[in-house]
């Protein structure tokens, strides 16, 4: 009977890579219900290839758990079979996480730690024990214990390091520096470990080589424990100085593995270096993270050329496989075809890390429940760990995604529109219009659509799809996209506001609207977001009121600190603008209490804008000396850490206008032109008819009537384009609906319903930064922010 499960094994394969998944599970299955019987291990084998043919292929998560269940009770009754219990035990969490069975899934993780710590196997028993270490730190960060899933990853590291061979360790590190036959030679006769004898040495090559193989994995081991424990720091944040050392001991780990093994640990490269950027962003150091940055952007475009090399290597293959597949080929043309369909094998071999014949048959399956193909994934550790921790297009995504955070600030607008554009395409495909591929790097992602092109539609969300129409094992990648997706309109608002191009951020605006309305449970915590960017429309377009309206509702809809301050400060802004002491009341009753915490806060980004704020109440207020030293610490602050160009602008215009209110017009002078220089460069129209004005003030103090023509003329100019673009915005069909003083009002759902979107949500944590994206939270938690805006527009139209 075994030459029979041999042949259906051999079958399925064959369908499998035909693709037509569904013949090879009948294959299959056609074992488990026969009715002669096989033996038990047999049966076990088949179960559990189901299960991962499944799991891979398709959402039919139910069946492939029945599968794995069955194998679980079948294997109680087999005193060995180490391996296949480990991967039982996997598979069977991994089906718990897709059904959102939290509870069994930490069940049967812990029996697998049992098993694991139980059992003689050594080395595989190590492995496997990091395997479950890393799933139940997920599922303890599922339910909100985050001590509990860093202690579980703790225990993942310390068993990480402990995967080495003590014996092996002289000769180990003796062919790590050395490759030379005759130095090896010496330097093992000298210690009298072995003869000089040329089987004894390939004994001992062969060896070496086993600890070579095993130390580096150990350190990657080690490094994807290390960035992982860093990432449940950075979700809670309790102590700066719990995460600082987590950033350290990844530094460490990260360091000690050599440069050039490094580079094939992309998967660690870049979860490593978007960890660093996510601290870095938090504590506001700019300057150190843009590094990290570029060092991503460069990996991203490198792996994208190899993808580019790869598809045109498969495309070659597959034309001479279709070749060879002639019958009337001369013998001399078909050895020609097959020696070159070698050397290309080869190639594709060498680039990606298989081969294409002898695939495991127990293959893992991945979480996010796709069939991903090479090129879109990056595993952050070997099997059996498996790691991973979003596919590659969101990962390259969130690349993208931070080329535009440090773009924005600094006025590059036009490459963060061209990321931006890219972004939307890799999640939403040919849905989006107008895509600019002008550059290198956009010629070769357009390249590779067929890879990451519309991952939404993979999921199955296309036009009409709502929350409760999802698959439950889809929700949660979903959950991955919809924010990436979130996070990419939302800069893209505040570009085009940025720029005045009030119709364009009006359209990216309700497209946020329609996703959030689409899939208000996955998307919760973009609520409170979309309001603080419809308070940032109104503003600058000058409905004050209603800007006031929407930055109190946003600060409402969040339990972030973080965000409620910035909320309080944008609303104390508009309510300056309004002018009245009523209005100054409000403002200072929301400024206060933020001011006098303004330290507490992780970063400088909550001491700038509440300091700039302040300084331009006490300013429309006439304490000129006083506002001047706020508005001085906190341009020094803005321009020290932040490197945002429009809030430091929009100091100097303050600064100026303070210049000139004190008579001294040399100053004013100097520090208005600066002003100018910047908010041309970032094309704020808003800020330049502010500068402008204040230009004109002076020129009128100093009797300068040449200048101040000049400098009226083009006040003017300015002044009716802005109207202009104010008449389009204030025309448009959206315009009410945005500054309307309501909230979104959104479908509500059954409670059925309710439940089983929440069961599978992901994004329900505060994200002051994206760092949360592909990490599920606990409960139903507040609404919260994607990221950080800039000031925004600040009354230049009143002042």
């Amino acid at each position: 009977m075994e030459e029979v499960a041999e042949g259906l094994w051999g079958l399925a394969d064959h369908h499998e890579k035909k693709g037509e998944i569904g013949k090879a599970v009948k294959c299959l299955e056609a074992i488990c219900q026969s009715q002669v019987s096989f033996l038990p291990i047999v049966e076990v084998k088949t179960r559990l290839r189901i299960a991962t043919l499944l799991l891979k292929h398709s959402h039919n998560v139910n069946h492939a758990k029945s599968h794995l269940e069955r194998s679980q009770l079948l294997l109680k009754s087999i005193p060995s079979c180490f391996e296949l219990k480990c991967r039982a035990h996997s598979l069977l969490s991994q089906c718990y996480h897709l059904v959102g069975a939290i509870p069994s899934q930490k069940q049967i993780l812990n029996k697998g730690l049992a098993l694991a710590a139980s059992s003689g196997e050594g080395f595989s028993a190590k492995l496997w024990y990091c395997n479950f270490s890393s799933q139940l730190a997920n599922a303890l960060i599922i339910e909100g214990d985050y001590q509990g899933s860093i202690s579980a990853l703790e225990g993942g590291l310390d068993c990480a390091s402990a995967i080495f061979y003590p014996e092996l360790q002289l000769i180990g590190s003796i062919m790590i520096q050395c490759t030379d036959k005759r130095a090896i030679f010496s330097i093992v006769a000298v210690h009298r470990t072995v003869t000089l004898d040329s089987l004894v040495f390939s004994a001992v090559k062969v060896v070496c080589n086993m600890y070579v193989a095993n130390f580096r994995l150990r350190l990657v081991d080690q490094m994807f424990f290390a960035t992982s424990i860093l990432h449940v720091h950075l979700m809670q944040w309790d102590d700066v100085n719990l995460v600082e050392g987590a950033v350290n001991k990844c530094n460490e780990v990260w360091e000690s593995i050599q440069p050039d093994k490094r580079q094939q640990c992309i998967g660690l490269l870049f979860y490593n270096e978007l960890l660093h950027i996510f601290y870095l962003l938090r504590i506001c150091n700019y300057k150190d993270a843009a590094q990290h940055v570029e060092t991503l952007d460069a990996a991203m475009k490198a792996d994208m050329q190899q993808m580019q090399h790869v598809q045109e290597l498969t495309k070659e293959l597959n034309a001479l496989n279709l070749s060879l597949s002639r019958a009337d080929l001369q013998y001399k043309e078909r050895s020609a075809l097959s020696k070159k369909q070698a050397q290309l094998e080869e190639q594709l071999n060498n680039i990606t890390g298989h081969s294409s014949a002898g695939k495991e048959s127990l293959e893992p399956a991945y979480f996010g429940n796709m069939k991903r193909a090479w090129g879109d994934k990056l595993e952050l550790a070997p099997p059996p760990i498996d790691g991973e921790w979003l596919p590659k297009s969101a990962v390259y995504a969130l690349v993208e995604l931070m080329v535009v955070i440090f773009g924005r600030p600094k006025g590059l607008f036009k490459e963060c529109g061209k990321r931006i554009q890219s972004g939307l395409q890799t999640i939403l495909g040919d849905r989006i219009y107008d895509s600019p591929h002008s550059d290198d790097l956009h010629k070769i992602q357009s390249l590779n659509n067929c890879v990451f092109a519309d991952e939404l539609v993979k999921l199955g969300i296309s036009d009409g799809v709502r929350e409760v129409d999802l698959q439950h094992s889809a929700i949660w990648m979903a959950g991955v996209y919809l924010m990436l997706l979130m996070h990419f309109l939302e800069n893209k608002v505040a570009v085009e506001l940025t720029q005045s191009e009030f119709v364009e951020a009006q359209e990216a605006l309700v497209q946020m609207r329609n996703w959030f309305i689409r899939f208000p449970t996955i998307l919760q915590a973009c609520e409170s977001v979309i309001e603080m960017l419809r308070g940032q429309y109104a503003h600058s377009v000058g409905s004050y009121i209603e800007a006031a309206f929407h930055f109190v509702e946003a600060g409402k809809l969040t339990q972030s600190k973080s965000m409620q301050a910035m909320c309080q400060i944008y609303a104390a802004v508009s309510y300056i603008c309004l002018g009245g002491p009523e209005s100054s009341a409000q403002a200072l009753d929301l400024i206060g209490p933020v001011y006098q915490m303004m330290d507490s806060f992780v970063g400088v980004r909550e001491k700038t804008t509440v300091l700039f704020a302040y300084g331009f109440l006490l300013m429309r207020q006439q304490s000129l000396q006083e506002a001047r030293v706020r508005l001085a610490t906190g341009l020094q602050i803005t321009h020290s850490h932040l490197g945002n160009l429009q809030l430091v602008s929009q100091y100097l215009t303050i600064l100026g206008n303070l210049a000139l209110a004190l008579h001294d017009t040399g100053q004013a002078r100097e520090i208005l032109r600066s002003a100018l220089t910047l908010s041309k460069k970032l094309y704020d129209i808003p800020t330049q008819i502010w500068v402008l004005t204040n230009l004109t003030a002076l020129y009128q103090q100093l009797g300068e009537k040449g200048s101040e023509m000049e400098n009226d003329e083009y006040l003017s100019k300015k002044r009716a384009d802005l109207q202009n673009r104010l008449h389009d915005a204030c025309s448009s069909i959206h315009h009410i609906e945005i500054i309307d003083k309501s909230r979104i009002q959104v479908h509500q759902l059954h409670e059925l319903d309710v439940k089983r979107a929440m069961a599978g949500a992901s994004m329900r944590v505060n994200l002051d930064i994206p760092e949360s994206v592909g990490i599920s939270a606990s409960a139903p938690a507040p609404s919260s922010r994607l990221m950080d805006l800039d000031i925004g527009r600040r009354g230049k139209r009143k002042i």
